[in-house]
């Protein structure tokens, strides 16, 4: 932020702007916050094809909040382009100072009154998370449960393709020198 209000200082200088004030950082920070409440706080569209993405942020003191971001299926982008902040819309961010699978399903339940029930929900295995979700899932079963693999299983995966990668390569010797 205050980055921003040096550059804007000097391209006023050199430039010859008549800009009479340059705002602060503290005000395009103060905008900055406001346009994200803006977005968070404007109607969303009822739809059935949301997909919601939730995490829990980094507790701070005694408190977390669950963020749930989303996207329409129908605005996802054309293949081979990746999703990118700006294709997604905060839905609702939840502070709580405890979590559990109960917690969280009676958050997902609150949550159908902006978008309505989702197509999709991609989260990671936290405990709780998995527990509301499933409990959700088990009252809106047209609602698909997505967890990315963690890395450990991603690492189990590529090692395990490499050993049979391997193994081909080597029968594939094999069979080049008999012949």
């Amino acid at each position: 932020m205050r980055v921003r209000y040096r550059v804007l200082t000097v391209v006023n200088d050199s430039i010859g702007l008549s800009l009479k004030s340059i705002p602060s950082w503290f005000s395009v920070r103060f905008w900055l916050l406001r346009i994200g409440y803006y977005k968070l706080m404007r109607p969303k569209i009822i739809a059935e094809d949301w997909c919601w993405i939730l995490d829990h942020t980094i507790q701070l003191g005694r408190t977390k909040c669950l963020l749930i971001l989303g996207i329409r299926l129908c605005d996802l982008p054309i293949s081979g382009q990746c999703l990118r902040y700006s294709d997604l819309e905060p839905i609702d961010l939840i502070p709580v100072e405890t979590s559990t699978g109960e917690i969280v399903f009676t958050q997902l339940e609150e949550t159908i009154a902006k978008t309505g029930v989702p197509k999709v929900i991609l989260s990671d295995y936290g405990s709780d998370l998995k527990s509301g979700i499933t409990s959700f899932i088990q009252k809106h079963p047209h609602t698909t449960y997505i967890s990315p693999l963690s890395n450990r299983k991603k690492i189990k995966l590529i090692l395990a393709v490499a050993k049979t990668f391997k193994s081909i390569i080597i029968q594939i010797r094999i069979i080049s020198l008999i012949e």
